[in-house]
């Protein structure tokens, strides 16, 4: 489950401001409605899923974490048939940047202020100049702590 995060994060990163329900939704949000699908969506059922439509031995379950590869990518083209040419090339190509996360603290501070009438936000380019403003004052005046994050009870989750 540690890649939730990054998808919500992935949901989130290009948001706009006339985007108000990906504004207002937080990660136990998410957490909430990825749950109603999950069981839909597990690899267990999805693989009993396949197995009905293909035969059992097309079906392949890879380990996206597997330390024994560079990564997903050679992972994936180095276990399929017929892709020598694309596994070798995942094995000389960094990958490791094409996908960055965004930190969405600065631009959800921004939201918040506006959202309580303490700034008027009026378009996606001064959402963009509030929240860099937010986070240059953080970082010089203090010191950049971080900030603290209340995890959800584990009833939540």
């Amino acid at each position: 489950y540690d890649w939730l995060p990054s998808v919500f994060n992935e949901i989130h990163k290009g948001r706009r401001l006339v985007q108000q329900e990906k504004w207002e939704e937080s990660i136990v949000d998410f957490l909430f409605q990825y749950s109603e699908s999950y069981h839909r969506l597990h690899v267990v059922s999805l693989f009993n899923r396949l197995q009905q439509k293909f035969k059992k031995e097309n079906i392949v379950l890879l380990d996206y974490h597997d330390k024994q590869t560079k990564g997903p990518e050679e992972n994936l083209f180095c276990n399929m048939p017929n892709a020598a040419h694309m596994c070798n090339a995942t094995r000389f190509i960094d990958t490791s940047t094409s996908n960055p996360s965004a930190n969405l603290d600065y631009s959800d501070l921004a939201y918040g202020a506006k959202k309580e009438g303490l700034i008027s936000i009026p378009d996606d380019r001064k959402m963009a100049q509030v929240a860099e403003s937010i986070e240059r004052y953080h970082k010089s005046n203090l010191n950049a702590r971080k900030f603290e994050r209340v995890c959800p009870s584990s009833s939540i989750l």
